[in-house]
């Protein structure tokens, strides 16, 4: 359960410190987690999160309204090189890959457009889909990782999900 608080802290806030981390999920997000010592914090952090957490990176979200978030899908022989070659560019939050196609998701400045089209004029890839999210549609949920675990087992709760909203497009007679 430490090791489950202190991950989704870090998700958070990838700089912050195990105690504060913990703190701040007893005081705002779950007043049922148990006390817990800065000793007991700092060795599952050391012994159990450290490890996984190298290699990861901080996702920081740019105002929405001036720099979208943008999905781009490439097919090719070359998509899955070119999406990884996309994810090492600040701003870029995930890649799916596979043979011969390839999803990222960033949120890149739109000046980064221009570059991205002329360098995959040098691939063997297309980009027959292209999509921008709306800022006023986005909302960022995490999700408190400790509560789906019983024992040592993780369970899916139905009270827990996280809403889906669907907007329907009205209709307007002419």
């Amino acid at each position: 359960m430490y090791d489950l608080v202190l991950l989704f802290g870090r998700m958070r806030d990838p700089f912050a410190r195990p105690l504060k981390i913990y703190r701040e999920a007893r005081l705002v997000w779950d007043p049922s987690l148990p006390e817990a010592s800065e000793q007991v914090l700092s060795y599952h952090f050391t012994r159990h999160l450290k490890a996984m957490w190298r290699g990861n990176t901080a996702i920081v979200f740019a105002d929405m309204e001036r720099v979208p978030v943008r999905i781009f899908y490439f097919e090719g022989r070359d998509a899955p090189l070119f999406a990884r070659i996309l994810c090492q560019l600040p701003g870029a939050f995930t890649a799916m890959v596979d043979s011969g196609k390839a999803l990222v998701v960033a949120q890149f400045p739109c000046s980064y457009d221009e570059h991205i089209m002329r360098e995959a004029d040098g691939f063997k890839v297309e980009m027959p889909y292209y999509f921008v999210q709306s800022s006023s549609d986005m909302r960022g949920v995490t999700p408190l990782l400790w509560r789906y675990v019983e024992g040592r087992r993780w369970v899916f709760k139905e009270e827990l999900r996280v809403p889906v909203v669907q907007r329907i497009p009205v209709k307007r007679g002419r």
